[in-house]
């Protein structure tokens, strides 16, 4: 039979129906890129981000911007990590809530996703649209006294260069010179090479517009754990659920010190140089690499359309976990973090000093009083940006 079939095929009618075939693709995946994929969306929930290996790309996150933009609506896009997100907010997400305060002049888009860093890829597609846009803004969820590389790959994901090689990016010499100063680890240099030539490729052939595209649409074929009863379900027919939240007396059932406490201490600790027992103080050498690399990563000319918020631990856990000096450090580190991005230029929020053990759901994440709260002192800030208040 296969010697037969082997006899049936025509070597030059296939290869040209190949190439066919693949010019085919890589049009339909340009074309994907260009248009905005994702109708009524809400955000990336669980079940549509890297949690469950979909990557939405960075053209689809430009183009769903365009299309408010180009209707003339003011553009706040939302980045960071599953707090900025809102995980376990269900139907009470803090961002729908800073839409409808906001007023239908704004379009408010959240692209955050669990353990994405504030300057990853809602940050990048924000970069790329100030070429063309005065009316779009950033504001994103960031740990105290942190930064991130604009090129370090969110998941595996290498956003920045998807962007890069895409030309989609201005020109950004603060970044760029930073860059090309960057010494790497060999490992490390052989994962960029890589990330930046699966990125040329794709900057060629947009094979992963078309198959996020393909996935939202029409069927997925990667099983995962939180997909495994319908995993090749188009993933824009899951839900976006959140387990329902427990009543407070019960809701911080898993509060485990031992887990607990080195995961809170990570958050800031790091700032601090030990001078005697029980004394501690800023490090001088971490506050200028933390100082360079906040005003590299962020040009001048857009700090001030970009809001910076970090977000207290919740109280619960502070005060059964950490010491009175800790508690004393993650104050000082809170404040400085403040100070350190509003001395830089760009707008910056201290949130969850005040607020109360019912507005979070577990040691970070907000509940819907919590969200309220946040939404609340964002949407102060967004209105001042907009209205070029300094």
């Amino acid at each position: 039979m296969w010697k037969n079939l082997r006899a049936r095929i025509n070597a030059p009618v296939f290869l040209i129906a190949f190439v066919i075939g693949f010019a085919a693709c890589c049009f339909a995946g340009r074309d994907c890129a260009l248009h905005n994929q994702f109708q009524n969306f809400r955000r990336f929930h669980r079940l549509l981000n890297a949690e469950t290996y979909f990557y939405p790309t960075m053209s689809q996150m430009i183009s769903m911007a365009k299309e408010s933009l180009d209707s003339g609506k003011k553009v706040v896009i939302v980045g960071g990590n599953s707090v900025a997100m809102g995980k376990g907010q269900g139907k009470d997400l803090w961002t729908e809530k800073l839409q409808n305060k906001l007023g239908p002049e704004y379009k408010v888009l959240n692209f955050a996703q669990s353990l994405m860093p504030p300057l990853s890829g809602p940050y990048i597609a924000f970069l790329s649209l100030t070429q063309k846009y005065d009316s779009v803004f950033y504001v994103a969820d960031s740990e105290y006294c942190a930064v991130n590389e604009v090129d370090d790959p969110y998941q595996g994901y290498p956003y920045w260069w998807d962007a890069y090689y895409k030309n989609l990016l201005p020109p950004l010499p603060s970044i760029q010179q930073r860059l090309d100063s960057r010494l790497y680890p060999t490992v490390a240099k052989g994962a960029l090479e890589e990330y930046k030539l699966g990125s040329y490729l794709d900057s060629l052939f947009y094979f992963r517009d078309l198959w996020t595209t393909i996935g939202y649409k029409s069927f997925f074929t990667v099983w995962t754990q939180g997909t495994s009863a319908n995993f090749l379900t188009p993933r824009r027919d899951l839900p976006d659920i959140d387990p329902p939240v427990l009543p407070v007396k019960t809701r911080f059932y898993n509060f485990n010190p031992a887990i607990d406490h080195p995961r809170i201490v990570s958050r800031f600790n790091w700032i601090y140089e030990q001078v005697k027992p029980n004394q501690w103080r800023v490090s001088e050498n971490h506050l200028n690499i933390l100082e360079q690399s906040m005003a590299a990563q962020v040009p001048a000319h857009l700090r001030s359309r970009v809001l910076l918020v970090s977000v207290r631990d919740n109280p619960y856990y502070v005060r059964r976990i950490l010491s009175q000096v800790e508690q004393e450090q993650l104050t000082k580190a809170a404040r400085l973090s403040y100070r350190l991005w509003r001395k830089l230029g760009c707008r910056a929020l201290e949130a969850g000093g005040d607020y109360v053990d019912e507005d979070f759901i577990d040691d970070c994440h907000l509940s819907s009083s919590g969200g309220a709260k946040l939404m609340e002192s964002v949407a102060a800030q967004v209105s001042e940006m907009a209205n070029g208040v300094k």
